[in-house]
């Protein structure tokens, strides 16, 4: 069963949707069997339900019962590298 990543940014139309393709791009091509779904906070408790890790673009304003991955790297490149480990490291342990 494919682990679950949600990525959230205000409204779930650009910068989210941008930031989903390449996640699932990276970690596909790395092996990873994920289904990474893009959406807006007003959806988030919804699409939360089941998911192995949150990817917002900002820290999040409120406690999230599922490990959170700040988004922001993905978009702008810096500190990719160590965002994406951190989140492998989510995958695997969800595959478990």
């Amino acid at each position: 069963m494919a682990a679950r990543i949600v990525v959230t940014c205000g409204t779930g139309v650009g910068t989210s949707k941008a930031v989903a393709n390449k996640l699932s791009h990276l970690l596909h091509e790395r092996g990873f069997d994920v289904e990474v779904i893009p959406t807006d906070e007003a959806d988030l408790t919804e699409k939360l339900e089941g998911a192995c890790a949150y990817v917002p673009m900002v820290e999040p304003s409120h406690k999230i019962d599922v490990p959170v991955v700040i988004g922001y790297p993905f978009l702008v490149g810096t500190d990719e590298d160590q965002a994406l480990d951190e989140l492998i490291s989510i995958v695997k342990d969800a595959n478990k």
